[in-house]
């Protein structure tokens, strides 16, 4: 499995994901909205939990955004090894079960 297959797996469950990682986030129709990815309530930072774009954020104060796997990442501070590692724990998957991109 590549990073994006297991990205896009993650995706599938973004309103299980996000509760997990940012427990103060709303649900607003089609986004779930937080103030940043520290976690302190608002409406900045807004998390696609539909379509083609589910999992797709975009912080509009502080100019980041990304797919779900990069919301992980910068909500844990972690590096891809990192963020994939938990994505494999969230989803009961390997850890070893990814393979990185060349």
């Amino acid at each position: 499995m590549t990073i994006s297959e297991l990205s896009k797996r993650l995706a599938g469950c973004v309103d299980a994901v996000v509760p997990s990682l940012l427990p103060n986030a709303v649900k607003d129709g089609r986004e779930w909205k937080i103030g940043s990815t520290s976690g302190e309530a608002g409406e900045s930072l807004g998390i696609e939990r539909e379509g083609e774009k589910a999992g797709v954020w975009n912080d509009r104060a502080g100019d980041q955004g990304g797919d779900i796997l990069e919301l992980v990442k910068a909500v844990h501070g972690f590096s891809t090894k990192q963020a994939a590692d938990w994505a494999c724990d969230f989803l009961s998957i390997p850890r070893n079960g990814f393979v990185k991109p060349p």
